[in-house]
Parts: structure tokens; C-alpha cells; sequence
């Protein structure tokens, strides 16, 4: 009887909390949750600590920028497009800033397609068909070749992990926690341009670009940093992304897989001379030219079969 007693005198206790359980779940549930989103999104600072005034962050970048002068290198370039998808062999030679010149090779390392921008000159040459192409240096002209319009000045930068900038740019500056980056926004109406730079808090590395552009927009990420001598942190892999006005890809892009980087040494002058072979037909990109020259690319799927096979031997 008196354990009776003691079961029923327990038994109105329970009953007037009978919401107790599931609030102690629930408090419990969102503990662990805040606990867990706050591991997750700790940001590393650099030595000075967090920066929050825009123009601060815009010095940084324009330090960094300092270090890149020349650079040479040879490419792997996997194209993805509706006209193509595969990948060639190339390469690259980069004077900062602005100039810039990217040779095509096919499989027997012949040059197939070149393209040189200077200040205020573009060519392209096809070597395929004998034609040489030649206009200003515009994002949509260097889109002949790289399927996605970036002008020649800002890919001679992005090679170096460095996004040239406006002058006359309005900036905001935020913090974006799961990319553990800062997040600069850089508003140019002068040049009708948006562009959002994604810079890692604790390194000051470039990890993303968003550009919007009147010739299009695009967003490019770099990966695979190494320092190269001289203290100099290059990414040696880019990836390129048409987008459309919602900032979504299209299904068009550019990776460009960099080797044998050689930084800030000398180079020949004719690295960036024009070249004009005989009997070539010139043709001036103003008026009217392809759309986009077809490059000997091997096929995703076959080049995969040869990793494949490479690996099993």
C-alpha cells in the first residue's frame, strides 16, 4: 500500500509539466546546434587581426599585386561549351599589368592558336585556317578563345591571383562565414561594372571573383596556392564560370591547371611581339569575324581513360 501511495503521490507531479520533456529536448537540440554552427563558422584572422574598414582590405590586395611582374608557364585548359568539351595544352606568358599571351598546342605540341593582348592591341591568330585576327583588347575578343568574356587585362591578373581594380569603385566590405572569406563588394559605374572579390580572412588569397560586365558576367575560383621564390603566392588553378544575371552558371567555362610557373624572371621581348606568319589573311575584328575558333581538345571521357589506364599500369 505504501508503495501504491508513493506511485500515485509521483504520479500529479508529471502530470503538471507535460510539456517539460519536450522543452528539454528542444533547448537541448538548439544548444548543440548554436554549438555546432559556431565551430563550423570560426574565422583565422592574419597577423593584424580582422579588417573591417573596406579600404584597408583594398590596400592589402594592392600590396599583393606588387609581387607578380612576369610570369611564364605551361597549362593544361579544359574547355566546357557547347561547342566543345575537352581538354588542350598550353601556354602562358603574363606581363603585369595588362599584357598577355596564350598559345594553343594540339597533341604533337604544334601551335594551333595564339592569342596577344597588349595596352591598346588584340590578335588571335588561327593557325589551322591561315588567319590572323586583330581589334582592341576586349573581353569579348578574348572570348573567341575562352569561350567566357574576360578582358585580356583582368586574365593576365587572375593568372596571378590578383583581380586588377577600378579606381573609381564605391566599396562595402562583409564577412562571409562559410567561405571563411571576406566578401568585398566593388561597384564601378564609370565602368558599368559589380564585382564581388571572396578574400580568405587568414591568408588574404583570392579564393573567389564574381564580375558583372557589359560584356557579360562570369565567376572565377582559385585553388591550389603554392609560394614560388620571391615570397609570391600563385594559384595554379583557376576555374572559370559564365553566369547569368542571377549570378547562376550556365554551363559554359574554362579551367586553366598552371606547371612549371617561373615568376618574375626575364622575358624576351619577342614573347610579346605580334606575330604575322606570310601568306596569313588578316582580318580586322571590327568588322565581323567567327564567333569562336575550335580548339583540337581531347575529350573529357578519353582523357579520363587515359588517367584510368595510366593509374592501373
Amino acid at each position: 500500500m505504501e508503495m501504491d501511495g508513493r506511485r500515485n503521490d509521483m504520479k500529479p507531479q508529471n502530470e503538471n509539466h507535460p510539456r517539460r520533456a519536450p522543452l528539454l529536448a528542444a533547448v537541448l537540440a538548439a544548444l548543440l546546434a548554436f554549438l555546432w554552427t559556431g565551430c563550423a563558422r570560426t574565422l583565422r584572422f592574419g597577423p593584424e587581426g580582422e579588417i573591417t574598414d573596406p579600404n584597408v582590405l583594398l590596400q592589402r590586395l594592392q600590396e599583393r599585386s606588387g609581387a607578380c611582374k612576369t610570369l611564364q608557364s605551361e597549362a593544361r585548359v579544359s574547355i566546357r561549351s557547347r561547342e566543345q568539351n575537352g581538354s588542350v595544352d598550353a601556354f602562358l606568358a603574363v606581363r603585369f599589368p595588362g599584357t598577355l599571351r596564350l598559345g594553343i598546342l594540339n597533341f604533337f605540341g604544334k601551335p594551333v592558336a595564339d592569342a596577344l593582348a597588349l595596352e591598346d592591341h588584340f590578335q588571335l591568330h588561327d593557325a589551322e585556317n591561315g588567319v590572323v585576327y586583330v581589334g582592341e583588347p576586349t573581353a569579348e575578343n578574348l572570348a573567341r578563345l575562352l569561350f567566357v568574356p574576360v578582358s585580356p587585362a583582368d586574365a593576365a591578373g587572375y593568372v596571378c591571383g590578383i583581380s586588377p581594380l577600378q579606381t573609381d569603385t564605391k566599396a562595402a566590405l562583409t564577412l562571409d562565414r562559410e567561405r571563411g572569406a571576406y566578401r568585398l563588394e566593388l561597384v564601378s559605374q564609370k565602368a558599368l561594372e559589380v564585382q564581388y572579390l571572396f578574400v580568405d580572412t587568414e591568408t588574404l588569397h583570392l579564393v573567389r571573383v564574381e564580375k558583372s560586365t557589359p560584356a557579360g558576367s562570369y565567376g572565377l575560383d582559385f585553388d591550389d596556392y603554392r609560394r614560388l621564390e620571391g615570397g609570391a603566392d600563385i594559384p595554379f588553378r583557376i576555374e572559370i564560370n559564365l553566369l547569368d544575371g542571377r549570378w547562376q552558371p550556365l554551363g559554359v567555362g574554362v579551367t586553366i591547371v598552371q606547371k612549371d610557373v617561373t615568376l618574375n624572371k626575364h622575358l624576351p621581348a619577342r614573347a610579346f611581339e605580334p606575330i604575322l606568319p606570310e601568306g596569313a589573311r588578316v582580318v580586322d575584328l571590327g568588322n565581323g569575324a567567327p564567333g569562336r575558333i575550335l580548339l583540337p581538345v581531347t575529350p573529357e571521357k578519353e582523357e579520363k581513360g587515359e588517367k584510368t589506364a595510366t593509374a592501373a599500369e
